[in-house]
């Protein structure tokens, strides 16, 4: 019991410099803590805009427009590994906007699916995404618009088929400068397409994404569609 009692009179000298090295040392430990929470914030940060940008944890893709047996295959890893899908089909065309009677050079995205599998897109009218994925019709980019003189409830014609532009663009997920180098892109659904305008010679690429909840499903299924020959390549990759 007198070993506090005396080591309280012994520290009387240095009572000031003891306050000092305990408070420099909290402040150490609450620097490396912050520094360390920091950097996994930016981290996830990091992690979040690189699978919004990839579109999918997994993507799935060929050099021409996907075929039946390919539809099958997707839908069936999908299913097999509890995986939501998304396909898209894009190639470059020659638009019509008949209320102005002007063509422009346009990159098409057809979709199917819940897309955006990771992100959200920004459109005019707020609900034109939900109109497009329950009705179809189109969603033009704002540049695209603008150029054409056209706005939303025009129509537009690409090859045989014509369709209503339900909304204006924004932004969407992953969306950088350099796309709108190619020509402004033009979404409508997959399963409108003139199927002429990808067929033999077209400058067709389609891809599949996925999102998994589980990191061995992800796993096994970058396996199996790897196996089906397709070309894969995962976010994290």
């Amino acid at each position: 019991m007198l070993i506090l009692p005396l080591a309280w009179r012994d520290s009387r000298g240095m009572r000031r410099r003891l306050v000092l090295y305990v408070g420099a040392m909290a402040m150490g430990v609450a620097a490396l803590v912050a520094i360390r929470s920091f950097g996994e914030n930016l981290r996830q940060a990091v992690e979040e805009q690189t699978i919004e940008v990839f579109g999918g944890d997994v993507q799935a893709r060929r050099g021409a427009p996907f075929r039946e047996q390919d539809d099958i295959t997707l839908d069936s890893i999908a299913t097999a590994h509890g995986a939501a899908l998304v396909r898209e089909v894009s190639f470059p065309s020659m638009a019509l906007f008949p209320a102005s009677d002007a063509t422009r050079f346009v990159q098409v995205r057809s979709l199917d699916g819940p897309y955006p599998l990771y992100g959200e897109v920004e459109t005019f009218p707020e609900e034109a995404i939900e109109t497009f994925r329950e009705s179809g019709g189109a969603l033009a980019e704002a540049a695209l618009l603008l150029q054409m003189n056209a706005e939303v409830g025009d129509s537009v014609r690409v090859g045989n088929r014509s369709y209503a532009i339900v909304g204006r663009v924004d932004r969407v997920p992953g969306q950088s400068d350099v796309g709108s180098l190619v020509g402004p892109q033009l979404y409508v659904q997959r399963a409108s397409v003139d199927s002429t305008l990808t067929g033999f010679g077209s400058r067709t690429r389609s891809t599949a994404f996925f999102r998994f909840a589980d990191l061995i499903e992800q796993e096994k299924a970058a396996v199996a569609l790897d196996e089906a020959g397709f070309r894969v390549e995962t976010a994290t990759e």
